[in-house]
């Protein structure tokens, strides 16, 4: 789209600057091609900014959430939901997914009393591997190490 949007733009200077027999008329055109063009593309950017608003709100409402799930909350499919995040953001879905889910047990580790499965289930995780593993990774210690502070 920017490519030709820039064509456009040298088409109508090199038309400005010839300003040969109706060229008033050709710059109209250009012009409101060029206009046309920008609103599509500018209205395409607001829209995916909404949707990607959506998907945040919808993690930020329910941590638990699959991604197939949020799809469905956004009438896309997985893997379009899934890189629209990725380049209006520059994170991938599920690593936003997952920061979020640890987040909140970093959270809950640190505020409560609640037990590690406890926790685990709360941020939708069922497997205790991937769980320290996600934890330590964002965290940068274990469950455990943050209780002990």
């Amino acid at each position: 789209m920017q490519k030709e949007n820039g064509n456009l733009l040298f088409i109508t200077n090199n038309e400005f600057e010839a300003k040969e027999e109706g060229y008033i008329f050709v710059l109209q055109s250009l012009l409101q091609t060029l206009v046309c063009c920008l609103l599509r593309y500018g209205y395409k950017d607001k829209e995916q900014d909404l949707r990607i608003s959506k998907i945040i709100e919808i993690i930020d409402a329910d941590c638990t959430i699959s991604i197939t799930e949020i799809a469905k909350k956004c009438a896309l499919c997985n893997n379009h939901v899934s890189r629209i995040f990725k380049e209006k953001t520059g994170v991938s879905l599920k690593t936003y997914l997952n920061q979020q889910r640890i987040n909140k047990a970093y959270q809950l580790v640190q505020t409560t009393d609640m037990s590690i499965e406890s926790i685990m289930n709360e941020i939708g995780l069922s497997n205790k591997t991937h769980f320290y593993n996600l934890f330590k990774f964002y965290i940068g210690k274990t469950p455990g190490e943050i209780r002990k502070i």
